[in-house]
């Protein structure tokens, strides 16, 4: 699991807003987050594809996007994986694709 940034996913996953918080004496956060609902709660989501012919990057941006599932799976000895299923309300070719952040 990433040492920063999930929050955002936790938020649309769970309908909730932690707030991080400093574990006493440590340089240690720890964020609570507590089921909610999702409603109201919507995101933009990017995806650059490369056309396998080209080589050339296709940005898709899905607008309105709703996290309808997710499984969090870790086995030992092993990385952590995060599967979601998003439901979007609209896909656009026109968006330029952005840089990455991280």
């Amino acid at each position: 699991m990433a040492t920063r940034g999930m929050g955002l996913l936790f938020k649309h996953m769970l309908g909730s807003t932690g707030v991080p918080t400093v574990i006493a004496s440590t340089t240690a956060y720890r964020t609570v987050h507590i089921p909610v609902g999702k409603l109201g709660l919507g995101l933009t989501i990017q995806v650059g594809r490369p056309e396998a012919a080209t080589g050339l990057v296709r940005p898709f941006t899905f607008r309105g996007c709703k996290i309808t599932e997710w499984e969090f799976s870790l086995s030992d000895n092993d990385v952590a994986n995060l599967k979601l299923s998003v439901d979007a309300m609209d896909e656009s070719t026109v968006t330029a694709l952005a840089a990455a952040s991280y």
